[in-house]
């Protein structure tokens, strides 16, 4: 990777020499930092912060990892400008022909460590931090979202997939991959090196807990299809008619860049919610005019749904009635005149949408029909 060096106000600058001469002024001008690793086979980063840009208020950031192809690197800066975030370029030290593969846990903590300097000196919004890549720089995004799922909110990767089949992320992450159709390098269907593309979406469906449904729209060769997932999170994928490997250049109607924005934009990390608290208070057996059911009453500290069923002997008799519940609620299960007087367990199984569960049990005396 080419850069050149510069000093402004004593403080040294690297600069990316592909991102153009207009971009390298404007980040002269801007705010611009650099942090260099011991060696060449250490990571270091430069900082592009728009003219401008705000520093009373948090603003977003775009880690890209513009690799050997500077126009996605060219192109995530000028969007910035528009849209008013701020820019990380981490240098990509090549270990067996994919970035940071042999010592991606080693790279991770550097990374995070990256992120703690930046984020303070650029007053950064913790909860809208994004990547991007194309190429070996989307499988440097995707390794990203499996191990830093605690920094990162999404990822936008290039012409990528991913080669971590076994990532399974702390917190969902929402993905948009963008491929052509007619790519070589990194195959749709996959090749001896990178997974297909269709089993990298799956995979990221799959952890992220999305929902079978999905929405497609179409325009002229860009097709994208987008699964909504736990926790407020995406999955999506945008294929390209006849693009091969690399930036998508010159399609009708498809500004990638912006695209990457507005997908970024539209997802900010989720807060993880605090670990479920769930009390089953009292299971009241009562006769109606319909016969006889059990009331109870649930406290619980977030939105869940529960599931109600009754036990004897370990299998099931009665329900399950599944119901919403938040704060202090009471849940009914009726019982069914087939069901014999005697004792039963009550089983409640709580769970958010966030995948937590949480079983209690009650002991119940059943009265004659």
């Amino acid at each position: 990777m080419r850069v050149a060096g510069a000093t402004a106000g004593g403080v040294r600058i690297r600069l990316l020499a592909g991102l153009g001469v207009a971009v390298l002024l404007a980040a002269v001008a801007a705010t611009v930092v650099w942090s260099g690793g011991a060696s060449a086979d250490s990571p270091s980063y430069t900082v592009y912060r728009p003219p401008g840009l705000s520093s009373s208020k948090p603003v977003p950031l775009v880690i890209s990892f513009a690799g050997q192809a500077f126009v996605d690197g060219k192109a995530i800066a000028a969007e910035a400008g528009k849209a008013g975030y701020v820019v990380m370029y981490p240098t990509l030290p090549e270990i067996h022909g994919v970035p940071w593969s042999a010592s991606w846990k080693q790279r991770a903590a550097e990374l995070s460590t990256m992120l703690d300097t930046v984020e303070a000196q650029q007053n950064i919004d913790p909860q809208r931090v994004f990547a991007t890549g194309t190429s070996r720089g989307g499988v440097a995004s995707y390794q990203m979202a499996c191990d830093l799922s605690n920094r990162i909110a999404a990822i936008a990767s290039v012409a990528a997939s991913l080669i971590e089949q076994t990532c399974v992320p702390a917190q969902p992450v929402s993905v948009l991959e963008i491929h052509g159709l007619a790519d070589t390098a990194v195959p749709f269907n996959g090749n001896s090196v990178f997974p297909p593309v269709p089993a990298t979406i799956s995979h990221w469906r799959s952890v992220n807990r999305c929902g079978a449904a999905s929405s497609t729209r179409s325009q002229g060769r860009v097709t994208t299809q987008t699964w909504q997932c736990a926790a407020g999170t995406e999955v999506g994928l945008t294929t390209i008619q006849g693009l091969g490997h690399g930036w998508p250049l010159d399609v009708a109607g498809f500004d990638p860049a912006a695209t990457i924005w507005a997908f970024f934009q539209s997802h900010p990390r989720v807060a993880a919610p605090p670990p479920l608290s769930a009390s089953l208070l009292q299971a009241r057996v009562t006769r109606t005019s319909r016969g006889r059911q059990i009331a109870v009453r649930v406290r619980v500290n977030q939105a869940v749904r529960v599931s109600l069923t009754l036990l004897r002997r370990g299998r099931r008799i009665g329900g399950p009635v599944v119901k919403s519940a938040t704060g202090l609620g009471l849940v009914t299960l009726p019982v069914g005149k087939s069901i014999k007087a005697g004792s039963a367990v009550l089983q409640a199984v709580f769970a958010t949408p966030s995948g937590a569960r949480a079983v209690r049990t009650h002991a119940v005396r059943l009265p004659a029909a």
